[in-house]
């Protein structure tokens, strides 16, 4: 199992100056910590009235993953909500080798505090670290906050296996 190496531990050298072997090989050991890693897109923008998680038409973006017990998951998608002063909300499922349901915990939150509805993006990053080693398929989902449709675009999603 590959370990994280402190680079500023090591020497640094002076401007001009190679940086000794020993650096190299930590960089080498950091990368080493990432496993699988994929990214996904969906550009159409497509809406829900669901409070809770749901696929839209077009579903995900969706990618499988090789993981251990641990993931890190980026995710980002712009919205609009038809109510002022609502919100909206990216979850990720996790199917495959795991099972873990979009919902609190895998969730990231955006509200709109407008008199008018806006667009506005929503950005996160979710931890799992009780994965089922395995092929993981990483779904995001997506929600309404206190009603009104919320509509969707450029949905993304990128997954880094941590080892």
């Amino acid at each position: 199992m590959a370990t994280w190496v402190d680079l500023a531990a090591l020497h640094n050298p002076a401007p001009g100056q190679r940086p000794p072997a020993s650096w190299g090989d930590g960089v080498n050991s950091n990368l080493a910590m990432l496993g699988g890693t994929a990214m996904a897109e969906v550009t159409t923008a497509q809406g829900t009235a669901s409070v809770t998680f749901v696929n839209l038409t077009t579903v995900g973006p969706t990618v499988n993953v090789d993981t251990g017990t641990k993931a890190l998951v980026l995710v980002y998608a712009s919205f609009t909500s038809s109510l002022a002063n609502s919100g909206a909300a990216l979850g990720v499922a996790v199917s495959g080798a795991s099972t873990i349901a979009a919902g609190v915990g895998t969730e990231v939150l955006e509200i709109v505090s407008a008199a008018t509805p806006i667009d506005k993006g929503i950005t996160g990053i979710i931890s799992f670290t009780t994965l089922t080693p395995g092929t993981n398929i990483f779904t995001l989902q997506y929600r309404a906050h206190w009603g009104g449709t919320a509509t969707f675009s450029y949905r993304r999603i990128a997954v880094f296996a941590l080892v």
